[in-house]
């Protein structure tokens, strides 16, 4: 199955932290709106390929269960401070997220 941004909703429901969103070709599920913030995140095809989380002002990707970025210079404690950082780093995550799987295409 595809998701596109305007999916999200009906796929996985309304969120009630209003932070989905699409980067590219994948779309960001928030499963968590603060302490940590996160989400997972899915390509075209559905399916799950990365995690991303802000906690303890620790920002996290993973990819097939390895960490595949990782830094401590956000503002964010738990959740970002504004649009603009959640942008930066969602967008340097899926990068990552991205790289990962080129090196590894044929792991999904």
């Amino acid at each position: 199955m595809s998701y596109y941004f305007e999916d999200i909703e009906e796929e996985f429901g309304t969120n009630p932290y209003g932070l989905n969103t699409a980067i590219r070709n994948y779309t960001l599920v928030c499963t968590c709106g603060a302490c940590p913030e996160q989400y997972d995140v899915f390509d075209q095809n559905g399916n799950e390929v990365g995690y991303i989380r802000l906690r303890h002002g620790r920002f996290s990707v993973r990819a097939a269960g390895q960490e595949v970025y990782s830094t401590t210079d956000t503002y964010g404690d738990g959740c970002f401070v504004d649009s603009d950082e959640r942008s930066k780093y969602l967008n340097i995550a899926v990068k990552a997220i991205e790289g990962y799987w080129e090196i590894n295409k044929n792991s999904i």
